[in-house]
């Protein structure tokens, strides 16, 4: 097909189009917001922990009795924290640094939680 053949398939809508870039990410003034709006930040539902670090954070969601877990990686912009992506029931430094963070701050935030669960494990 020449090009201008294909411009004319184009404008007569006989080509599909290719779906139109992704949305901005969702961002909300909390990580949990940001996660999910309908959220009722006093009754999250799952049991939910974050940490923050230089303008980032990592977070995750655990279902009792910890048979299911999503985490997921937040950037702050304008005093509002923005969805990243999510990573399934991993904390991996990887994961992080191909949404966008930085190699040291993703290894921070990974020590940082894991430091955190450790602690409230002892509880």
């Amino acid at each position: 097909m020449s090009f201008a053949a294909l411009l004319s398939a184009v404008a007569l809508q006989a080509v599909p189009l290719p779906s139109p870039l992704p949305s901005v990410p969702p961002c909300a003034p909390t990580v949990l917001a940001a996660w999910d709006p309908t959220v009722d930040p006093k009754h999250p539902g799952p049991v939910f922990d974050s940490v923050a670090y230089r303008g980032y954070a990592f977070a995750m969601w655990t279902r009792e009795p910890q048979t299911f877990a999503l985490s997921a990686w937040f950037k702050r912009r304008a005093a509002r924290w923005c969805l990243l992506g999510t990573a399934g029931d991993a904390i991996d430094t990887p994961d992080a640094v191909r949404f966008g963070v930085p190699e040291p701050i993703a290894t921070r935030l990974v020590d940082l939680f894991e430091a955190a669960y450790e602690a409230k494990s002892k509880q």
